[in-house]
């Protein structure tokens, strides 16, 4: 899907151009809306918190140890962390690099490192709603 651009200003530090179209339509209509924890632990970022995993956990020391995660994770810049479950216990990105195979695909940054959990946002959102228990 062609990417319509983002026209409102992006996180500061961040300079993302060439979003998956969901996950601007995300961005433009519900940013910092979707506050605190849900049910199941998972909590959306604010569209200020919104950033690479090498910008959120470049120097993560707690537990799990992100800083180190990251050593093994292939251009942590192409990632984009959007949520996060139980106060960092494991963030979920979305691959945002064109250029990238894994491009719209949604990965879950844990102890266990970066698994792919979903081909898009869309994907993501609609297992989200129906309590999946793909994102556990």
């Amino acid at each position: 899907m062609p990417s319509s651009g983002i026209t409102t200003s992006t996180p500061p530090g961040n300079s993302f151009n060439d979003l998956p179209e969901d996950f601007e339509y995300y961005l433009k209509n519900f940013p910092g809306y979707i506050e605190g924890y849900d049910q199941n632990g998972i909590r959306f970022l604010n569209f200020n918190e919104v950033g690479s995993l090498d910008q959120i956990y470049w120097d993560w020391e707690g537990s799990p140890n992100y800083s180190l995660l990251l050593k093994d994770v292939p251009a942590p810049d192409d990632y984009l962390v959007f949520a996060e479950e139980l106060m960092h216990l494991s963030s979920f990105a979305l691959c945002i690099n064109r250029s990238n195979e894994q491009y719209e695909s949604v990965f879950k940054f844990s102890g266990d490192g970066l698994q792919k959990i979903t081909g898009s946002f869309s994907e993501f959102i609609y297992l989200y709603l129906n309590d999946s228990d793909i994102l556990e």
